[in-house]
């Protein structure tokens, strides 16, 4: 504007390679699938117009095929026998985020193959939109998390479970309070529908908010030394020992988000509110609210068939048989 020229240079050193193994064992997970998921809402939004929910799920699998069909060409895999299906370590997690990622909000169908003309589409255009502005501006700690939830069974835990350990080797210290903070965390579930079972009590958090579900089933003094009701609301009370394990549970995973996180780098950078989810068991119990936020759950489980899509296994099976289909036009 005052008429001077001016020009800023930026020099930018990189490390290269000429492997390709190398390539493929230096890849980063998170910022592998932070790119996927963001590429995937740019196709959804191609300025040409022919961009749809359809075509974006098929190009999520595309790239999927793409790379480990690559890491199969071009590294030490390809001597591995055609019946292998042969997965990089650093990407042994890619075929389930991507089947998470056309299962979540983001790209799945809002109504079924049998749906009526009654029907309510599942998600609505709110949501959708909801869940493309948080992925399109997901961090790479949290991109496998909004796709693919964690699910915990809390009576199934371990000794220890729920425990602080102040002795852990990488523990971040809390400036604030100048404590550890860290809980052991048990292994996480399979995020199916058939994991739920009717005397349990269940942890689900898919990066956004935690779900506490307790079974219809689970015996009234177990729901006694959880709940109690605040104007006929049910709420998590901190006096016995099992819902202080929760509540160091929910204290360690709102704080981190990879399972045992310590680092600083895994910090979450949400709150995830908490939500309690009654099972049918009892007059006053089960509420209208509970009946969404177990859809919500239902939903959120990918290992399952739903929402158009397949099973895991099934997923699993397609992407081998592509792959294979795929090397052939590479050799």
């Amino acid at each position: 504007m005052t008429g001077h020229r001016r020009l800023r240079v930026s020099t930018l050193a990189l490390p290269t390679s000429s492997s390709e193994s190398e390539v493929f064992k230096a890849v980063r997970f998170g910022a592998t699938c932070t790119l996927l998921i963001r590429k995937a809402i740019d196709d959804l939004y191609d300025p040409s117009g022919c961009g749809n929910l359809k075509r974006s799920g098929s190009l999520i699998m595309d790239h999927c095929v793409n790379m480990l069909a690559n890491y199969r060409h071009f590294t030490e895999a390809k001597h591995s026998t055609w019946d292998t299906f042969v997965l990089p370590d650093t990407l042994g997690l890619l075929p389930l985020f991507c089947l998470g990622l056309r299962k979540s909000l983001m790209f799945r169908s809002s109504l079924s193959k049998d749906a009526t003309q009654s029907s309510l589409p599942s998600p609505n255009g709110d949501e959708r939109a909801y869940k493309l502005f948080f992925g399109s501006r997901i961090t790479p700690v949290m991109s496998m998390l909004c796709v693919h939830p964690n699910l915990f069974s809390i009576l199934d835990m371990k000794t220890g479970d729920g425990e602080w350990i102040p002795s852990h080797p990488k523990l971040v210290v809390d400036d604030r309070s100048k404590i550890s903070c860290h809980i052991a965390l048990s292994e996480p579930i399979p995020s199916s529908v058939t994991q739920l079972q009717d005397n349990g009590i269940y942890l689900l958090d898919d990066g956004l908010t935690i779900y506490l579900f307790i079974g219809r089933d689970v015996n009234i003094e177990t729901r006694e030394d959880l709940l109690f009701y605040d104007h006929t609301e049910p709420r998590l009370q901190s006096s016995s020992t099992l819902a202080k394990k929760i509540i160091r549970i929910i204290h360690q995973i709102r704080r981190f988000t990879s399972i045992g996180g310590v680092q600083e780098q895994s910090i979450r950078p949400i709150f995830s509110p908490l939500i309690l989810v009654i099972g049918t068991g009892g007059s006053g119990y089960r509420k209208g609210i509970d009946d969404a936020s177990e859809k919500l759950m239902i939903e959120s489980c990918i290992d399952d068939t739903s929402g158009g899509e397949s099973s895991y296994h099934d997923f699993l099976y397609e992407v081998h048989r592509r792959v294979k289909e795929k090397q052939k036009t590479l050799t």
